[in-house]
């Protein structure tokens, strides 16, 4: 159950994170769009984490019930010449437990791309923010939070097709918006939403680049 849970997960959660993010958008006249995108940053950064714990215990009982060879993985300190090179040399209490392989094979697996993830958004809020001081007129209120959620569902390492996407949408837009409706100016909302579903739609068919990328 907690494998199948483990599995499907990422799946469910980030597409009906989207799901909400795109009513909020679409309903901002009637609910604040800054508070509930407020609270969907908070509810990605919390499954980011419990994800990657969830994921750890269920490697842990994986490689329990694995057999002799799995099950020693789980009694095996991390090993002298990889200490050396991480920073978990820096961390021996840890790096020279029992359990020592297991955190380094679920920092490396987990805990590093859900962190990544969350980095995602606090850099992309970062530019936002930059952006919205000197052209505050491309942002209606609440799109800097929205766009920090958008990243953050992306996650990492997908964050490296998203933004090209964000681009590419905000000049599609604005293409748009000048030539049928007369606006010179394109908000943020629409391109991130759009970059967002882009990101997942293409994910599977990008996914050997963004493993590169990753390492």
């Amino acid at each position: 159950m907690l494998a199948f849970l483990v599995t499907w997960l990422p799946t469910v959660y980030l597409w009906a994170a989207f799901i909400l993010a795109s009513i909020a958008y679409l309903i901002r006249d009637k609910l604040p769009l800054r508070r509930w995108s407020k609270i969907l940053i908070a509810s990605t950064t919390f499954y980011y984490l419990a994800y990657a714990a969830l994921a750890t215990v269920v490697q842990y009982y994986i490689w329990k019930g694995g057999g002799v060879l799995t099950a020693g993985l789980l009694n095996s300190p991390l090993d002298p010449s990889v200490q050396a090179i991480t920073f978990w040399g820096k961390l021996p209490f840890i790096a020279n437990s029992k359990l020592g392989y297991l955190v380094f094979y679920s920092w490396g697996r987990f805990w590093l791309g859900a962190l990544l993830s969350i980095a995602c958004g606090l850099v992309f809020w970062l530019i936002l923010k930059g952006l919205k001081k000197h052209r505050e007129r491309f942002f209606e209120d609440g799109e800097v939070e929205l766009g920090t959620l958008a990243a953050m569902m992306a996650g990492w390492p997908q964050f490296v097709v998203f933004v090209p996407f964000v681009f590419a949408a905000i000049v599609i837009f604005s293409i748009i918006r000048l030539a049928f409706f007369k606006e010179s100016y394109t908000t943020l909302g629409i391109p991130v939403l759009l970059a967002v579903l882009l990101t997942y739609v293409f994910s599977s068919s990008i996914e050997p680049l963004l493993v590169k990328l990753a390492l």
